[in-house]
């Protein structure tokens, strides 16, 4: 009988301790491979507590059948409380790595002896709204981490004293998908745009 319980408590265990582990990754590293990893946690996850429930059931059904569920029945309760809290413990590692997952960091490194103004323009917090990022003094590096709620193409706006430049930073771009841009202004005021997938 003590299999039983052992079962369900492993069972309960074994997809809560990699879903914190995948996710504590995550939150560091948000490489796809870990989203996949965390999505193949929770269907073996769906089966193991599926596997927990039974083993579970079976072994209050022998306590009751031997007249010693009042003796067991902490244990239990406890065995059904630790499967059933993979559920939500796994509802808010998939909302929180969404959230992660939709934000993209935008790099804005003034060479120049200029300062610069960046407006970047597309679905950035809100849809098809500006999002300033502000003066960058010359010589100096700025960062922005944006979180993008829609999809479409971010163009930015670079102005400074004698003219406006502007360009596409992300062709296409769509909530989920991590990316980050490094805008580079050279000493002639020439702009280039390096982006990758993250």
């Amino acid at each position: 009988m003590t299999k039983l319980l052992f079962t369900a408590r492993i069972s309960a265990l074994i997809p809560a301790v990699a879903g914190v582990i995948i996710f504590a990754f995550f939150c560091f590293i948000p490489a796809r491979w870990l989203m996949s990893a965390g999505m193949i946690n929770i269907l073996v996850g769906c089966i193991l507590v599926a596997i927990g429930l039974i083993s579970l059931t079976v072994y209050a059904i022998k306590g009751y059948r031997a007249g010693i569920l009042p003796t067991i029945w902490k244990k239990v309760v406890s065995g059904y409380l630790l499967l059933l809290a993979n559920f939500p413990l796994a509802f808010v590692f998939i909302m929180v790595s969404g959230a992660i997952a939709g934000r993209s960091t935008i790099a804005i490194h003034n060479q120049s002896s200029s300062p610069i103004k960046v407006v970047l323009h597309g679905p950035l917090h809100e849809p098809n709204q500006d999002f300033v990022i502000g003066v960058v003094p010359p010589k100096t590096e700025k960062s922005k981490t944006v979180r993008i709620p829609g999809e479409g193409a971010v163009t930015y706006s670079i102005a400074t004293a004698t003219k406006t430049e502007t360009g596409i930073v992300f062709g296409y771009i769509t909530s989920g998908i991590s990316q980050s841009a490094k805008i580079s202004v050279d000493e002639k005021l020439n702009v280039s745009v390096d982006e990758k997938i993250n």
